[in-house]
C-alpha cells in the first residue's frame, strides 16, 4: 500500500475570509502550514517507501525544491485547479484520488503517525480514520443542498442520508478502486450539476459534505464496510482520541490536528517540537526558507520551550522508555509552581495552582477541584504507577480510569509544563 498525500495551495494562499477557510491551511499562520506537512510527509516515510505528492507549481517549488522533502514520487497535476474557486478546497484531494490506479491510502498533511496504518489484502478493503457524530453545521449544510440544488445523488437525498454519524477520513483509501472512481463522479456531479446554486448555500461548509459526509453515505448505500483506524475504547470524545500529543509514542501513535486545534497555540508547539525533535535538519530548512522569505510569523510560539534542555531530556523518556518504565519514573510540581490557598465563602478555602513571574504577577491559575485535585498528590515526587495502586482494580471502570490518569497527568508533563519527572 502506498501513502498519496495532495496539496492544492491555492486555499492556503488566498487571503479569503469565509467560514471554513483554509488560508495557511486552516493554521494560525503560514509557518505551521509547512511545518505540519513535513513532518506528516516525514512520519509516513519512516514507515512506507512510497509517498507520493500531488501538488501544484508553488508546492512544488516549497516542498520539493526549497525543502526537499523525500516524497518518492511528485506531480504537479493540481495546477489544473487553477481557475477554480479557492473556497472549494477539497477538490486538491478528489482530482488526486480520481487518478489513481493501484490501491492508496490518502493521508491529510495534518495527519502524523508512528506505526503503519490499517491494511489488509482484501480487494474490498476500504479503510477511514474514524466515525465521529454529524456535527450540526453539516445538517444545516445539507438542508441548504436539499433546499437550493438541482441535482442530488441518491445517497444524499434526505430520506436516505438521515444518518448519525460519519467517517473522519484524515486518512482514507484501500483496495477498491471502483469504489473510488464512483466516489470522485458522484462528487464532480454534485459539484458541477449545480454551479449556479453555490452562492445559495455555505461554500466553506459544503466541502465537507463532498468529502468525508458523501464517502459515508456512499459507503452505506452499497453495503460497504470500512476498517476505522481509531476505535479507542477509553475516549468517549472521539475527536480528543486523535489529538493527544501528551501520550506520543508511548500510546497513541497517530495524531490528526483536525479544525479548530489548529488554532490552538499548545498543539502548534508541539507540532514544532516534535519536527525539531525527530526531524532537526527539516525543522531549520523551514527556518531558513521562512527568514529568507520575510515571512512575519518566524518567531517561534514555544521557542522558550524549545530551546530548553529539559525539553529534550524529556523527549529522551518517552521516545526511548517503554509504557510501563515511564509508569515507574518519580514525577513532582516545577519548582515554579506553589500551592495557594484563597478563603471562599463563610469559613470554605479553595486551593489554587499558582505560577508567577519575577514581579509577583500571575501568570497561571487554576483552581484544584474536581480533576485538577489530582496536581495535589505531586508536591513530593510519585510515580503514575503509585497513584494507579489507589484505584480499585475491581471496579468494572479501572481501565479507564487508569487511562484517563495517565492522559491527565502526561498532558500536565508534556503539554503544559507543569509537572517533571524526576
Amino acid at each position: 500500500m502506498k501513502i498519496i498525500q495532495s496539496l492544492w495551495t491555492k486555499p492556503a494562499l488566498n487571503n479569503i475570509e469565509y467560514e471554513n477557510s483554509r488560508m495557511h491551511g486552516g493554521w494560525i499562520n503560514h509557518k505551521y502550514f509547512i511545518m505540519s506537512t513535513c513532518l506528516s510527509c516525514l512520519t509516513a516515510k519512516r514507515y512506507y517507501s512510497q509517498v507520493e505528492l500531488y501538488t501544484d507549481q508553488y508546492g512544488h517549488n516549497l516542498f520539493i525544491d526549497q525543502l526537499n522533502l523525500p516524497y518518492s514520487y511528485v506531480d504537479q497535476n493540481l495546477d489544473q485547479l487553477d481557475s477554480e474557486d479557492s473556497r472549494l478546497w477539497v477538490l486538491g484531494k478528489l482530482k488526486t484520488i480520481e487518478i489513481q490506479c493501484e490501491p492508496f491510502i490518502h493521508m491529510d498533511n495534518d495527519v502524523y503517525i508512528w506505526e503503519k496504518l490499517s491494511d489488509s489484502n482484501s480487494p474490498d478493503f476500504l479503510m477511514a480514520q474514524n466515525l465521529l457524530p454529524v456535527p450540526l453545521p453539516y445538517q444545516r449544510s445539507l438542508k441548504e443542498i436539499n433546499d437550493n440544488f438541482k441535482y442530488i445523488p441518491n445517497c444524499l437525498l434526505n430520506k436516505n442520508s438521515n444518518y448519525s454519524t460519519l467517517a473522519n477520513i484524515g486518512v482514507f483509501g484501500g483496495n477498491n478502486l471502483e469504489f473510488f472512481r464512483d466516489y470522485c463522479d458522484t462528487a464532480f456531479d454534485l459539484l458541477f450539476k449545480n454551479r449556479n446554486q453555490l452562492e445559495l448555500i455555505n461554500v466553506g461548509r459544503f466541502n465537507q459534505i463532498l468529502d468525508e459526509y458523501l464517502f459515508i453515505c456512499l459507503v452505506r448505500e452499497k453495503g460497504l464496510k470500512v476498517k476505522y483506524q481509531i476505535n479507542d475504547k477509553y475516549e468517549l470524545d472521539p475527536i480528543q482520541a486523535v489529538l493527544r500529543f501528551n501520550l506520543v509514542p508511548f500510546i497513541d501513535k497517530y495524531i490528526h490536528l483536525i479544525g479548530i486545534a489548529k488554532q490552538n497555540t499548545l498543539a502548534c508547539e508541539q507540532l514544532e517540537l516534535r519536527l525539531k525533535y525527530e526531524f532537526p535538519l527539516y525543522h531549520q530548512k523551514v527556518v531558513e526558507y521562512l527568514r529568507n522569505n520575510n515571512w512575519e510569523t518566524t518567531d517561534s510560539l514555544s521557542s522558550a520551550n524549545i530551546s530548553n534542555e529539559n525539553t529534550y531530556k524529556l523527549f529522551d523518556i518517552i521516545y526511548n522508555k517503554s509504557l510501563e518504565e515511564i509508569l515507574d519514573i518519580p514525577i513532582k510540581l516545577k519548582q515554579e509552581f506553589n500551592l495557594i490557598t484563597k478563603k471562599g465563602e463563610g469559613k470554605s478555602s479553595k486551593i489554587f495552582l499558582q505560577k508567577n513571574d519575577s514581579h509577583d504577577d500571575v501568570l497561571f491559575s487554576r483552581e484544584l477541584a474536581g480533576i485538577n485535585e489530582i496536581m495535589l498528590h505531586f508536591t513530593s515526587p510519585i510515580s503514575m504507577n503509585d497513584l494507579i495502586e489507589g484505584l480499585d482494580k475491581g471496579s468494572k471502570d479501572f481501565e479507564y480510569l487508569k487511562f484517563k490518569l495517565i492522559d491527565i497527568v502526561s498532558e500536565s508533563i508534556i503539554t503544559e509544563n507543569i509537572l517533571e519527572f524526576v
